[in-house]
């Protein structure tokens, strides 16, 4: 079915158009990484990590944000897990059950008076620390 996911045992539908203008940079965010509890695999603890991501103030007129991870850097509609919304004086989020030594790609999503833009964006491999 078109516009349905599943990525770490979330179901999603839909998906909405972010801008960035082009030749403009955007920061990215402070990933710190730690253990996660564990998920219970067939009566074994797995490991799993926690990223806890942090990111400048948007602009004044910011309203929500949404931090989305993806296994793959093109964020194509559907392959990527949104959280959110997100109060826009927020800068923090936390993701726990993440696998290890996965690939993450990241981006923060700011809802502004005319729209959907990329505020924070980056890349980073999922590790116990």
């Amino acid at each position: 079915m078109i516009g349905r996911f599943v990525f770490l045992g979330l179901v999603a539908l839909g998906f909405t158009v972010y801008l960035t203008s082009p030749g403009s940079k955007v920061a990215s965010a402070d990933v710190a990484l730690s253990c996660g509890d564990g998920a219970m695999t067939a009566g074994h603890a797995q490991a799993t990590a926690r990223a806890t991501f942090a990111w400048h103030a948007p602009k004044k007129d910011a309203r929500q944000s949404f931090l989305d991870l993806s296994l793959a850097p093109g964020f194509v509609p559907g392959w990527y897990q949104g959280h959110g919304p997100i109060a826009a004086a927020q800068t923090t989020y936390a993701v726990d059950g993440l696998p290890l030594n996965a690939t993450f790609y990241y981006r923060v999503n700011t809802l502004f008076g005319d729209g959907w833009h990329e505020t924070a964006r980056g890349t980073f491999v999922s590790t116990c620390k």
